[in-house]
């Protein structure tokens, strides 16, 4: 009897635990969907302004190396970037529903050292692409940047202080810092100045290692091949349909022949290829199970490096995966290959940013 009165407490308890455990899953499960519910709501004073020790990088360089931010559209890099600019007879200035974020990849398989008090290394930004979030609109605009397209690069020494400047492609830029924040934050600033200084505050960089977990985390990614990309891999056969993982992925993205001047403007389409089936596979995942992008975001954070606040982020992957991707999306640089230099042509891309980033400002 005592046995029985002391299983039946027993019981009782265990059955309570369970019932509280049950209760704090479900609250658990009420809290993640409100937090991804009210997660990545655009606030314009707190959200992807610029943090103090960026300005004090980028402050620090471009003081030192004097640098003209002066362009046929006047002024178009003040630091404020609030004043109005002028072009062809009009008025514009930027407009505030616009939140810009550039995302890297970066070839890791190599060292940086130091060459008579001033980082030299092989580092690299191999992939750079600005995206620029209508928070308004919804609308988002990819601007994808040759890794050869030429800008001022700032030299750093050991200590990461400015050195010098020497004109450079912008791939090179990240190979001066620290391999981390330091340098996103330099590469950062050359695509802003390679963009007429359009305000870009956020970044997010990732490694080869990153790519390879974030195809894992989607179960791989299915593409049908258009081109014949059998040099490559002999299965990436033009009309084929093939499902990447990890390797085959990196595969797919990374490689292009280095004997070829112009041979990165072929990867970068086949990255745009890869880039779009991704997203479509990453828009099944959440579609099914909305609780998938918090999970996504909390493992691939771990690979890559960044300054969005978990907020921004939600904000960039819920309009991102609500966004119908398409060919309009996507524009590259204008500009053309010089050996191996990629040469921006400023006459057609100077009217295609205001056009992008600035709304016609009302006669004063």
């Amino acid at each position: 009897m005592q046995i029985k009165k002391i299983l039946a407490v027993v019981a009782k308890k265990a059955g309570t635990a369970l019932l509280l455990v049950l209760a704090a899953v479900m609250i658990a499960a009420i809290a993640l969907m409100i937090r991804i519910a009210t997660a990545g709501k655009y606030d314009s004073d707190t959200m992807f302004v610029p943090d103090d020790d960026m300005i004090e990088y980028i402050h620090s360089a471009a003081v030192t190396s004097n640098v003209d931010y002066s362009s046929e559209a006047d002024e178009i890099a003040d630091e404020s970037f609030e004043k109005r600019i002028s072009y062809n007879g009009k008025y514009y200035t930027l407009n505030k529903d616009i939140v810009t974020v550039i995302f890297m990849g970066i070839d890791v398989d190599s060292s940086v050292f130091v060459d008579d008090g001033v980082q030299t290394g092989t580092h690299q930004a191999d992939v750079l692409m600005v995206g620029a979030f209508n928070t308004e609109t919804g609308d988002i605009k990819l601007i994808n940047i040759p890794r050869d397209s030429m800008v001022d690069v700032y030299k750093l020494d050991a200590m990461y202080r400015y050195a010098y400047t020497e004109r450079a492609q912008i791939a090179t830029q990240y190979s001066f810092g620290d391999g981390s924040r330091i340098s996103s934050t330099y590469t950062m600033d050359a695509a802003s100045r390679l963009l007429y200084g359009v305000p870009i505050y956020r970044y997010v960089t990732l490694s080869l290692t990153g790519i390879t977990r974030a195809v894992e985390l989607v179960d791989g990614v299915e593409i049908s091949f258009t081109e014949d990309y059998t040099d490559i891999d002999p299965s990436f056969q033009k009309g084929a349909t093939v499902i990447l993982d990890g390797k085959t992925a990196e595969k797919f993205c990374r490689t292009r022949d280095i004997k070829i001047a112009d041979s990165n403007l072929d990867r970068m389409q086949r990255q745009i290829l890869f880039c779009k089936a991704f997203l479509d596979e990453l828009k099944q995942k959440v579609k099914s199970n909305p609780a998938f992008l918090v999970t996504f975001y909390n493992e691939v954070i771990k690979e890559c490096i960044t300054n969005l606040s978990f907020d921004e982020a939600m904000l960039l992957a819920k309009q991102g995966l609500g966004y119908n991707f398409s060919s309009e999306s996507l524009m590259t640089l204008p500009g053309q290959m010089v050996e191996r230099e990629y040469i921006v042509d400023d006459g057609v891309l100077l009217p295609e940013l205001i056009d992008l980033f600035y709304v016609e400002a009302p006669d004063e």
